[in-house]
């Protein structure tokens, strides 16, 4: 049998983050008793502008520094929290000889707040890729160079259309978990084949290992 890995994604596909994201600048804007953000709104600009930019469009310049502060408490209130109910999950594709990676744009530093506060396994997976430009596939191609995997055997799984993308362009498997922004009918319309589509990851992982180890499943996922 080939050799296989999968790579993952982060930000709400192992750790809740926009919901933890949401609720915490929520918490620093009750606290002023500024006007609240809407969730569509807040996903509007989630990822996409400067913190500190949007404080200002938010409180203004003037109480930037007490929202920082109530940041702060709100860090202890809403912290990360793991979408993968059963980590054992990842043993048990490990020990059926998969190889496991992580691909994100998210900070190294960020990534260890977040798996720390998630109680979320980090040893368990072989490569790790922070601050990853997913505009480029060229993290993919080292990837492919080091593990000696070809890409019919290396699979991205993401939750938004710009993980589907990223995969699209390094010429590698894409498997898509509805656990974020999108929706199954995004990632259809996109051209991601209904089967390699998930509601969970852990329904996803389950899948996967069932297939690997020529169990019963009800559709083909590898």
């Amino acid at each position: 049998m080939n050799k296989k890995i999968l790579l993952f994604d982060i930000n709400d596909l192992l750790i809740n983050t926009f919901e933890t994201a949401y609720r915490r600048n929520v918490y620093c804007l009750r606290k002023l008793n500024a006007p609240i953000i809407s969730k569509d709104n807040f996903q509007k600009t989630f990822g996409k502008l400067d913190f500190e930019t949007l404080i200002e469009n938010w409180v203004g310049e003037e109480n930037k520094d007490l929202f920082n502060s109530y940041y702060s408490e709100a860090r202890n209130i809403y912290k990360y929290k793991s979408l993968l109910r059963d980590t054992n999950l990842l043993s048990q594709l490990v020990e059926a000889g998969i190889l496991l990676g992580i691909i994100s744009a998210t900070s190294q530093k960020q990534l260890h707040i977040k798996f720390a506060e998630a109680k979320f396994p980090l040893d368990i997976f072989d490569v790790v890729y922070c601050g990853v430009n997913k505009e480029s596939s060229y993290i993919i191609k080292q990837i492919l160079h080091d593990s000696d995997i070809s890409k019919d055997s290396t699979y991205y799984i993401g939750d938004q259309l710009s993980d589907y993308n990223f995969s699209i362009k390094g010429g590698i498997n894409f498997l898509a978990v509805t656990s974020g922004l999108y929706q199954k009918e995004d990632f259809v319309r996109a051209g991601c084949p209904e089967n390699r589509i998930f509601s969970s990851i852990d329904e996803l992982l389950i899948g996967v290992y069932n297939e690997h180890r020529n169990t019963r499943n009800e559709k083909k996922i590898l």
